[in-house]
């Protein structure tokens, strides 16, 4: 269908639909329809002062992408045989792994085997606030056996534990109580260990070594 109109008429709907476009700003004729928007994190430099996707995070030299600053070069393995200390249990044992300063802080636990009995596990709980985070861990143990864990020398970060004095600490049980408690004291200086303890009654073939993954 086809509405006649004057040319009056025309003109003065013709100047609306113009005036309108143009405050609503619909129509940009310096815009090119080619141009990006602006990406802040990856605008060139002249718009923001500064190297063009980079970010300013305390002056410190950029990470590798394909480094971890954090890891260690050595890898730590102990293999230790428990026996029996005559609980009424016994053979069923629990225990755990772990590993302190020299002064007794914290570091990392390698193993736990214990479940609802673990409250018996009396020092690991009350020094290492029953932490398990990247350990080996597992229910009661039916027998006696030999564990054999690998440690790749960080802490609960992942950072790598500088060297030091350190000492790892053994504990099991087969009674509703505390049982035998062993601590190997050994020193992390960078490179290659070798530790072969003396037997005890309830922990024996121990070794300890620190080597090249």
């Amino acid at each position: 269908m086809t509405v006649a109109l004057g040319n009056r008429t025309s003109i003065s709907i013709a100047l609306v639909v113009w005036a309108m476009v143009h405050v609503s700003g619909c129509h940009r004729p310096d815009a090119r329809a080619e141009d990006p928007p602006v990406d802040p994190i990856h605008a060139p430099s002249e718009l923001f002062g500064g190297d063009a996707g980079s970010r300013d995070d305390g002056g410190g030299a950029p990470e590798d992408a394909g480094t971890n600053l954090c890891a260690s070069a050595k890898m730590l393995e102990v293999t230790v045989l428990t026996s029996p200390p005559g609980g009424k249990y016994a053979p069923k044992n629990i225990g755990a792994i772990w590993v302190e300063t020299s002064e007794g802080a914290f570091v990392h636990t390698l193993e736990m085997w214990a479940r609802t009995r673990r409250r018996y596990l009396v020092q690991f709980r009350s020094r290492t606030g029953s932490n398990t985070v990247d350990a080996v861990t597992g229910a009661t143990l039916t027998s006696h056996r030999t564990h054999s864990v690998r440690w790749n020398l960080t802490d609960v970060a992942g950072c790598a534990v500088p060297p030091g004095d350190y000492k790892l600490v053994l504990e099991l049980t087969d009674r509703d109580g505390a049982g035998p408690l062993f601590e190997i004291p050994f020193t992390y200086d960078g490179g290659n260990l070798d530790l072969v303890p003396e037997d005890q009654r309830t922990f024996t073939a121990m070794h300890l070594t620190i080597a090249d993954p």
